[in-house]
């Protein structure tokens, strides 16, 4: 953009751009174990990458001149995505979630010798030990996700109650 001779303008501080850096980060390198497979990983790399990607997105909107970020309309949409994927998104994504782990926990029960593969080219001994494990913590997760968690919890404790 500099020698095309095109403004370029400084990125606003986000208090969002590090931490989604991180956590895609951190998916990607447990997405590269031997043991994660789709769909898992693939609903994991929508959930991921897809605000990676638009961050990037709107901060070469910013950059461009394209977007003012101290205008109104752009503070009214950003305040409307965040609604949108912090209260809206994360049930129905609970419940995918919920349900592509249980599907897989059954299909370990189910084909035991086929889950324990990934165990065994680890070198676990005993890799249908790891695969039953593996299933009961999916449908443990399973359930966990399925039922979410209350409002208020934990309880914030008024500070005075413990001394």
């Amino acid at each position: 953009r500099l020698r095309r001779r095109l403004p370029v303008r400084d990125l606003p501080p986000s208090r969002a751009r590090r931490p989604v850096a991180g956590l895609t980060m951190g998916f990607l390198c447990a997405a590269l174990w031997p043991i994660a497979r789709p769909p898992a990983t693939t609903l994991g790399g929508v959930v991921f990458l897809l605000p990676f990607g638009l961050s990037f997105l709107r901060d070469w909107l910013v950059v461009s001149g394209r977007i003012d970020p101290d205008s109104a309309a752009y503070h009214r949409l950003r305040q409307a995505l965040m609604t949108a994927f912090l209260r809206y998104l994360p049930l129905p994504l609970r419940l995918l979630t919920a349900t592509l782990l249980t599907q897989r926990a059954w299909a370990a029960l189910a084909d035991p010798v086929t889950a324990a593969l990934p165990y065994a080219s680890l070198g676990v001994r005993a890799p249908g030990t790891a695969a039953l494990f593996f299933a009961l913590v999916e449908g443990a997760a399973a359930l966990a996700l399925a039922a979410g968690s209350p409002a208020g919890w934990p309880p914030s404790w008024p500070s005075s109650r413990w001394g």
